[in-house]
């Protein structure tokens, strides 16, 4: 359901490197529309040069009228801006991995039900045709017993994305490789098992050679509610300068599943996923090849921001739950924070 009139959204920080995509992605909602911005010394596109601008969240509170907010701001600023606008009545949609623990999260949460508004996490994957399809199956029970899954995500250096970012300052982001662009993959590993998660291990290291005191290389094993085990390996090891890197980074990425009757593989990142099915009466398994596009067009993701920001407008209308909500965001900085609290980190 369209709502009658445009919710009236703000775009709370545009110093995120994320901030430029999410606004390109809301200009073409016709669902949403943008008012005012808390501007932190960031981007604004042009299309959204005449809305009105603060630098103080008390100020856009008082003088804006808005229903929800668009929050992208670094995690260690995320729990005091997502708390007074929870308190404000606002509804809000942040972007990952939100705060930088658990803890932080948490308090997030007890504001947004105590005030009765709606939170989205910010994981555009979620709606990636190649997860769903993949989750549907495992569902499904088409593989069978899952016995194991292993993921990889491999991109660009510290130094090729700047090591002066908030993003490699621990007490600014929380976390390295794993934190910022590990919790797509934590996400994406939780959504397609949908299971709980009993045990967590991890080891971090830094070995590039930067002055950076969060991991730029990272593994991890959860294991799941029924003994099926996930593995994720991380690193910023590409020697790629780009001039945007939050935009436009290399990444090499994988993702495969194991069951007892049949084998998935695909792209996280991308469009194509293949099953191998073992039960093919005896012979040599069949493989089976899908390509599952989505429009790649301006904005966060291409398409799959819009999605999410329309999963976002809609779930406020007809009060349903969203596809990524602050618990998802929430089980996320659980593992997190089992990884980082139970590792050293190495440098090489």
């Amino acid at each position: 359901m369209t709502p009658a009139t445009p919710l009236r959204i703000a775009i709370v920080g545009t110093e995120h490197a994320h901030s430029r995509s999410y606004q390109e992605s809301l200009t073409q909602l016709s669902s949403a529309r943008i008012t005012a911005f808390l501007d932190d010394g960031g981007t604004i596109i042009s299309a959204l040069q005449d809305r009105p601008r603060y630098d103080d969240l008390e100020a856009l509170l008082e003088k804006e009228p808005f229903e929800a907010a668009i929050v992208t701001v670094p995690p260690d600023q995320a729990p005091d801006v997502l708390v007074r606008l929870a308190a404000a009545g606002k509804h809000m949609l942040c972007d990952k991995p939100v705060c930088r623990t658990a803890a932080e999260m948490q308090q997030v949460l007890s504001a947004v039900e105590r005030h009765g508004v709606r939170f989205a996490a910010g994981y555009p994957n979620r709606f990636r045709p190649v997860q769903e399809r993949a989750k549907a199956l495992i569902q499904q029970g088409r593989l069978g017993t899952v016995f194991a899954l292993q993921a990889s995500l491999f991109t660009t250096s510290v130094s090729a994305r700047g090591a002066d970012s908030y993003a490699f300052k621990k007490a600014r982001s929380g976390g390295g490789i794993l934190s910022w662009l590990g919790c797509h993959f934590i996400d994406m590993l939780l959504d397609i098992t949908d299971r709980p998660v009993t045990g967590v291990k991890g080891f971090v290291a830094t070995l590039g050679g930067d002055d950076i005191d969060v991991e730029d290389a990272g593994t991890l094993t959860i294991q799941f509610e029924g003994g099926a085990i996930a593995d994720l390996m991380a690193g910023y090891t590409m020697p790629r300068n780009i001039d945007d890197p939050a935009r436009f980074s290399q990444k090499d990425t994988s993702l495969s599943v194991w069951g007892s009757r049949a084998k998935l593989e695909l792209e996280p990142f991308g469009t194509v996923l293949q099953l191998v099915d073992y039960e093919a009466n005896g012979e040599r398994p069949i493989r089976q090849v899908h390509s599952l596009p989505y429009p790649m067009i301006p904005g966060y993701v291409g398409a799959l921001g819009l999605y999410m920001m329309e999963d976002f407008v809609t779930s406020i209308a007809e009060g349903r739950p969203l596809r990524a909500d602050g618990s998802d965001a929430l089980r996320v900085l659980e593992v997190l924070d089992a990884v980082y609290g139970g590792a050293t980190l190495v440098r090489g």
